[in-house]
Formats: structure tokens, sequence, C-alpha cells
């Protein structure tokens, strides 16, 4: 059913939104315009990605923003998860642009592969510097996606230090720099050795902006060009990834990484003599708590 025009700029009072999305009539929800920034480096990453036909899945689909666009490249069928639905866009943007995009309120700590079966596509945008247990949500993704699958991801990083893969986790009396519930920054290497340890492949970064003073500045995101300085700077980036058709670790490594130990392989491994004791002189520790 086609929504009046006249009635929707009505509704569009009753609801709050994040995202500025495109309406009927040439209107647009009012949105908060300081992120557009960060929902522009998105739709870069999306642009490169042949949606015809895929089942999307839309970690933190807030208003929608980007599972509308992959409805409109022409997505089969998209689901949006959140924390807390969006009833404007339930009620008001899915009638009005007559969308199929579904939306769910559920925590992406409680999704599982069983949940809504497998996925071509992942958007996980503005979510995983939120969680205090990424590497099991991460994986728990990994699950959903089919072999082949592209997620792309979006989060706070930190820019600096990428000579080391490592994570930045303020809590306590280290102050982040965003809320309280902004827990968790990867740096440009420990992200991608984090997807690469997963089962993907083709890891990229594909954008990044460090924050600087009161705007931002878009940095490159060759190798070359990473920031090694132990300066503690922090910014947004995207991250595409592929699922891999076959194990990116040896087998067994994935097996002990998942909890899964083979006492027979970890015996045949010492056997063959590629897990050897410590032997020789006792080990001497300097006590340098000494003066």
């Amino acid at each position: 059913m086609t929504m009046d025009i006249g009635e929707l700029e009505r509704q569009l009072n009753n609801h709050q939104f994040y995202h500025i999305i495109d309406l009927p009539g040439g209107l647009k929800t009012p949105g908060r315009p300081h992120f557009k920034y960060m929902w522009d480096l998105v739709i870069e990453s999306l642009d490169t990605i042949d949606f015809k036909g895929k089942r999307v899945l839309d970690i933190g689909c807030r208003d929608g923003l980007f599972s509308f666009y992959a409805e409109e490249k022409g997505a089969a069928e998209i689901i949006g998860i959140d924390n807390l639905i969006s009833t404007g866009a339930v009620e008001l943007i899915i009638p009005a642009r007559q969308s199929k995009v579904q939306m769910v309120e559920m925590n992406v700590n409680d999704l599982r592969q069983e949940t809504f079966g497998t996925f071509d596509v992942i958007i996980f945008a503005g979510v995983l510097y939120h969680l205090r247990y990424p590497f099991w949500v991460i994986k728990k993704l990994q699950e959903c996606l089919k072999p082949g699958g592209v997620m792309v991801i979006e989060s706070g990083i930190l820019t600096s230090m990428n000579q080391y893969p490592m994570m930045f986790c303020p809590a306590g009396e280290v102050k982040g720099p965003y809320d309280p519930t902004s827990c968790t920054f990867f740096n440009v290497t420990g992200m991608k050795c984090t997807l690469q340890s997963m089962g993907f492949i083709d890891v990229k970064l594909d954008s990044m902006i460090r924050h600087a003073g009161d705007g931002h500045e878009r940095l490159k995101t060759d190798n070359a060009s990473l920031d090694a300085s132990f300066e503690r700077k922090i910014g947004r980036a995207v991250f595409s990834a592929t699922k891999a058709s076959s194990a990116v670790n040896e087998q067994w490594v994935d097996d002990y990484w998942d909890g899964v130990q083979n006492p027979e392989v970890l015996k045949e491994r010492a056997r063959a003599g590629k897990v050897k004791a410590h032997h020789g002189k006792e080990a001497i520790v300097k006590d340098l708590t000494k003066d």
C-alpha cells in the first residue's frame, strides 16, 4: 500500500532516526549527518559487491541504510538485526519504500548459524568495537557465512602501532576515546591477523580515517603507509574479507583454537618430532626488582 506523502511527513516527526534514508516524494529521514562520513566508507566497500540474488545479513542495522542499499542493488533477501529495533524503520521506512527487508530485534552474541541459515554477504558496521568478546562474535559470523561469501566490517580502530597485531581495550582507569561501551579497538594488523586466523582470505583494508581535532583525516591503506608510531591514535576503518572454501590454517591448528584437542593427533605430532620438550641447562632468571 502506497503511503500518502502528507501522512509520511507527519509520521517522520513521531520517530527518532540515526540514518539518513531516501523516502518517496523526495523526503529523507532526519538522521545524524555527523556520522555520514562513516556510512560513506561502508557504501564504498559495498559498491564492489554483486548483490544480485544474494542473501544478506546486516548486523547492527539501526534504521537500515545498508539493508536498503543491498535491496536496491538486487539482493534477494535481507535480514537486519539490532539490540533495539528501529520503530521508525519498521513502521515507516519499510512500508513507505515497499521494502522486503526484515528486521529482527536480537543481540549479535545470540546469533547462530541455525538462527537464519547462512548468507552470501554479512554487513557488520559500527558494532565490533562495542564487543567485550570480539573473537567469539567473529567466529559465529564466520559460521553464518557461506564459503566464498563476503563480510564487510566497519569499526573504531587503533590506527597506529601497526608493526604488531594489537588490540586496545580501554576500561577502568584507562579511558577510551568514545563512551564506556567502546571497549575493543583492533589495529589494522590485528584485525587482518584475526580474520586470517578464522578462515578468511582476501582480507583487505578498504578505507581508514583518523580522528584529528574537530575533524577527520583520510589515510592511505597500503602497508607502507600504515602508522607504526607508538602514539595512541583512533579512527574508523572498513575491512572486507572472503570466507575460504577450505582450511586456511592447518586443520589441527583450527581444531586446537576451537578447543578440540585430539590426543591421538598430539601424540603423533610428538612422535614425529614436531613438538619437542625444552632440554639443556636450567633457565637463569635475572631479578630486576632488586637494586
